[in-house]
């Protein structure tokens, strides 16, 4: 039984009964898409968090390359000179490319950490977006609704009245 046909049994006017009908039915259209706008505003927070946390690690793994690295540089010098050799030519150019090479390796976690972050901003402002389109979706679907119990209820009441069928024995 429909709230409408339930508050006219209980001795509500039709049409106050109408009213209330349609009032409970926006409230819960509103309430609704209320909901999803949190909901997406929610997840694109928790997306944020994410990106953050993505940018963090990647911070702290960039330090450890460079301190793993720069262990690695000096532990090598110290070896050319208890070696005797002379720290230029081809020494001096083999240092160079593992520092570079070493670099490039710091350089490369925080770009990964930037490109994680980023996908995550994404996936937060996509959810965002989804939360706005589904709450105009559910007004949309609940103001067509409310405007299809209108039209039948003036439809219904445009009918002429049928007069109870006789019963022939």
């Amino acid at each position: 039984m429909c709230l409408e046909t339930a508050l006219v049994a209980a001795g509500m006017s039709a049409a106050t009964a109408s009213t209330v009908a349609s009032s409970v039915g926006f409230a819960g259209t509103a309430l609704s898409a209320a909901g999803a706008i949190a909901s997406g505003r929610a997840q694109a927070q928790a997306a944020e968090f994410n990106a953050q946390a993505a940018v963090n690690q990647a911070a702290a793994n960039e330090a450890q390359q460079r301190r793993n690295a720069a262990r690695v540089l000096s532990q090598g010098r110290a070896n050319v000179a208890a070696s005797g050799i002379e720290m230029d030519g081809s020494p001096l150019e083999v240092m160079a490319d593992s520092a570079a090479a070493a670099e490039l390796d710091a350089l490369t976690i925080r770009y990964g950490g930037q490109v994680r972050a980023s996908q995550e901003r994404m996936t937060g402002g996509m959810a965002r977006s989804a939360g706005y389109t589904g709450a105009a979706s559910t007004l949309l679907m609940g103001l067509n609704n409310a405007s299809r119990s209108k039209s039948s209820a003036a439809a219904q009441a445009a009918q002429p009245a049928q007069p109870p069928a006789s019963v022939n024995n």
